[in-house]
């Protein structure tokens, strides 16, 4: 354990609150809640009244979603839900409850959710982003990590629908896994069962849980693979709380850029809104360049980052830059342009040529709507920088009406995406769980002891479990100092008292 002090810590939050001041002001704020009474808390309405009328289109997109994929049941709740709560999730990317950044941020957005029995805390809604690539290492979207322990060794495993050739491809748009591939992962099991790698229960076990959730007709008819991530995730998430008898919080993860697609369809291509104007009123264009540039999640000016307004699909679903080139969006090889046109970019939308940006996702959702966006560490800081700008840019325009709808809605919601709350203690180590760790190997009373571990540690306390991962990820390289990079997450656990109080989902010994 590295030495850590009170002083220390605070030499590494005043570094992040620097580069993040968002933080700064959520710890403020909400610093001294339990973390449980917080969860709940984030729960809430926008405070604008005005947009209440207006996001009966957002819910009604979203209660279709739902309804294509889940049902009519899962998506009333939803509905009911969304009249009251305008708190969801879009810290996620579209990926299987593998990591265990995926599955602590579901745990640390539902713990004041287990037992509820009222309408506005019976799902927890994510919008994730699913323009990601298969590639990215915090949702690992192939398929599946986990453990394996045996004779005092921890060894690190996958269990993938897709090969490596995916990696560079978006999982928007990406075909669906098949009979064939699941075949393939159970014949991989029986593998690792006959080498010594698993454990024939843990064989059985799993191959249950590809017959029962994966290879079912539900999934298998879906159209595309994020389709198949909303029902899989769905049923998967269940599965790991079987054995509590309340209320368990239904796990809803749709595509943020189809909900975004069809709300354009629908309601802003070809009539006349804010959006409308954005998209297509050449007098927004250049103001849009002004205000947004080099903001995380938006562009910059040398083409290095990011798109304006859409991203392009290429026909082997590879994420394409395009940039404004006077009424035309235009890749950097132009091979590919179209013109900001309602036609032509409802055409392009129609054949999957198109996918919204961040900026574009985030002013719809959230300045638009009015949805309140949950995110991990750099969301409230580049969501708030967005808000800035958009206002910046309709003052300017003299847009006061939309001004005035946008101006309340909160943009420091925060989710805790990193492991705090699933861990598994193995031959004298603390192992951060993954979602199929906890399928395999957590003890049935875990949750209750975990729900009210959250009810004795503060917000304060989690964000500073935080500061490693936030002092490498944020700090400037050339003001990192060596004796704080040294200190890890199980360190301040420790430090904290917080080893004594958060329990395992399970317990090894060799």
């Amino acid at each position: 354990m590295q030495d850590i002090s009170d002083e220390k810590l605070a030499r590494m939050e005043k570094k992040i609150f620097l580069a993040r001041p968002q933080l700064k002001k959520i710890k403020k704020d909400y610093g001294d809640l339990s973390y449980f009474e917080y969860s709940k808390r984030k729960n809430r309405l926008n405070p604008n009244k005005n947009l209440r009328t207006r996001k009966t289109e957002a819910v009604s997109v979203i209660k279709n979603e739902v309804q294509r994929l889940l049902g009519t049941a899962v998506a009333s709740s939803v509905e009911r839900q969304l009249k009251d709560n305008d708190s969801v999730s879009t810290a996620e990317h579209s990926a299987p409850i593998s990591t265990p950044d995926m599955l602590n941020s579901a745990l640390h957005s539902t713990v004041g959710m287990f037992g509820s029995d009222k309408p506005h805390l019976q799902n927890l809604i994510i919008l994730s982003c699913s323009g990601v690539s298969f590639s990215n290492t915090l949702s690992f979207s192939r398929g599946f990590l986990y453990h394996f322990f045996t004779k005092g060794h921890i060894n690190n495993n996958q269990l993938t629908f897709f090969g490596r050739a995916n990696d560079a491809k978006t999982v928007f748009n990406a075909p669906p896994y098949t009979i064939n591939n699941i075949i393939d992962m159970k014949n991989r099991l029986e593998s690792l069962g006959r080498e010594g790698h698993l454990e024939q229960k843990e064989v059985d076990k799993l191959r249950l849980m590809l017959d029962n959730i994966y290879s079912v007709p539900h999934p298998l008819t879906a159209t595309d693979y994020g389709d198949q991530l909303t029902i899989t995730n769905y049923f998967f998430w269940k599965s790991l709380f079987s054995s509590y008898k309340r209320h368990v919080p239904d796990y809803i993860m749709l595509s943020q850029e189809k909900i975004v697609l069809k709300l354009l369809i629908n309601y802003h291509l070809q009539q006349d809104t804010i959006i409308h104007r954005l998209l297509f009123n050449p007098d927004f264009h250049p103001l849009i360049e002004k205000y947004f540039e080099g903001i995380t999640g938006a562009f910059t000016k040398d083409h290095s980052y990011g798109t304006f307004l859409f991203w392009g699909i290429s026909k082997d679903n590879h994420r394409i830059q395009l940039f404004r080139k006077g009424n035309q969006l235009i890749s950097k090889d132009r091979t590919y342009s179209v013109a900001l046109e309602p036609n032509a970019i409802t055409g392009a939308i129609q054949n999957k040529e198109l996918i919204p940006g961040l900026m574009l996702t985030f002013i719809l959702l959230s300045f638009y709507y009015g949805l309140l966006l949950g995110g991990g560490a750099s969301q409230p800081t580049y969501l708030t920088a967005m808000k800035k700008a958009y206002i910046a840019m309709l003052q300017e325009l003299k847009e006061t009406t939309a001004i005035e709808d946008c101006s309340k809605t909160p943009t420091d919601d925060f989710v805790f995406f990193r492991p705090h709350l699933a861990f598994i203690e193995a031959y004298e180590q603390s192992i951060d769980a993954t979602g199929l760790d906890m399928y395999l190997y957590s003890d049935p009373s875990f949750l209750k002891s975990i729900i009210e571990a959250t009810k004795s540690i503060s917000v304060a306390d989690f964000m500073t479990l935080l500061l490693p991962v936030l002092y490498k990820q944020f700090c400037p390289a050339d003001q990192k100092e060596d004796d704080l990079t040294q200190i890890t997450r199980m360190d301040i656990q420790k430090y904290l008292g917080l080893d004594k109080k958060i329990p395992p989902i399970s317990s090894l010994s060799s």
